[in-house]
């Protein structure tokens, strides 16, 4: 959806007066009267006030009754980072807010704020960031349905930009592009829990994904490790997976499953899990730690690790460092995948 006329007429406004700043107050001083500026910018008064009011709220200008619009000395201006949450329209809901809370503590602890971005329309997204007076952008997550939108006009904006992205499956290569971009080091996790299994002793196990080409990624990722295990089976989530791994347990020998999928499904599968007479324990490794306490009271039989794939605050804090870095030093963001992953408290 394009900009209304309203508001483009005020972000012109905010570029105009931010371009004046630059170019012409080197270190600080006054403004020329409101007249001499609505007339250079061909704007109303109320239209230079509001973007003036911008300025003063983001501490870069001080209004003094009958004398103007000062503007201060750089190093008192706010250092602050905007984030544009999902689609940046509807209220944020914090499912992953994680990741948001460990890049603010870190930027925090450089002295970095952080300015929420919220618009009903899409492209005023990085002009509402430029009204904030932000010197980086972070999109965490944006929707598919946006990504063209944010991959156009980038050089247009006086701030760094950079995508938080926590699709674990997509790579890189289909991340947006040319904004860099972070996401999880998925390959390296799944590594680390394979040698986390094998280390508990486990030798025939199976191993659900997602879908045909998750359990296509994975595989390789065993194949590096291959000697630590007689056997291991990948089942797809697209399948009756609680079924086919049931087969396995019972058939196979298999004392080892890591489980994915919904959360019914995972119940369904533990509970018909439980219910086998089955000489050796069966070791149960969850998605997440949402359910381990759960699964504990009510299927004592079982074995439970509560494996989280992913610890979402590594990324977050990821993000803070290359942000932090690009501000104070000016140090450019680039794309890469982080080792994100963590392995939650086993059960007794």
């Amino acid at each position: 959806m394009s900009i209304r006329q309203k508001d483009r007429i005020f972000f012109e406004a905010l570029a105009k007066l931010n371009s004046y700043i630059e170019e012409n107050i080197k270190t600080e001083g006054f403004l020329p009267s409101e007249s001499k500026m609505c007339e250079l910018f061909e704007v109303s008064r109320v239209t230079f006030r509001s973007a003036v009011a911008a300025f003063r709220q983001n501490g870069f200008i001080i209004s003094y009754p009958k004398k103007g619009h000062y503007v201060l000395p750089r190093h008192y201006r706010v250092k602050k980072v905007g984030v544009v949450l999902g689609n940046g329209k509807e209220s944020p809901f914090f499912q992953l807010g994680n990741i948001f809370a460990a890049m603010v503590e870190d930027l925090s602890a450089q002295n970095i704020s952080v300015q929420l971005i919220q618009s009903s329309l899409p492209d005023n997204l990085r002009w509402r960031a430029f009204a904030h007076g932000v010197l980086g952008l972070v999109w965490i997550y944006p929707p598919l349905s946006m990504r063209s939108m944010i991959d156009e006009n980038t050089d247009s904006f006086p701030y760094a930009e950079l995508v938080i992205d926590i699709q674990q499956s997509r790579p890189m290569e289909e991340a947006i592009s040319p904004i860099p971009t972070l996401t999880i080091d998925s390959d390296r996790a799944s590594l680390r829990r394979a040698n986390l299994i094998a280390d508990r002793g486990h030798k025939v196990m199976a191993y659900t994904a997602g879908n045909a080409a998750d359990c296509e990624r994975v595989r390789k990722i065993f194949s590096q490790i291959s000697d630590n295990f007689e056997q291991v089976y990948f089942v797809s989530g697209e399948n009756d997976w609680p079924s086919e791994v049931i087969r396995l347990v019972e058939h196979k020998g298999v004392t080892a499953v890591v489980t994915s999928g919904h959360l019914m499904k995972q119940e369904q599968f533990v509970e018909a899990l439980n219910a086998l007479q089955l000489e050796n324990p069966v070791e149960v490794f969850l998605p997440n730690e949402h359910l381990q306490k759960h699964f504990e009271r009510s299927y004592p039989k079982l074995r439970f690790t509560g494996y989280s794939l992913v610890d979402w605050r590594l990324l977050g804090k990821a993000a803070a460092e290359q942000l932090a870095a690009n501000i104070l030093s000016g140090v450019s963001m680039e794309s890469r995948k982080v080792p994100c992953y963590k392995i939650d408290a086993e059960s007794a």
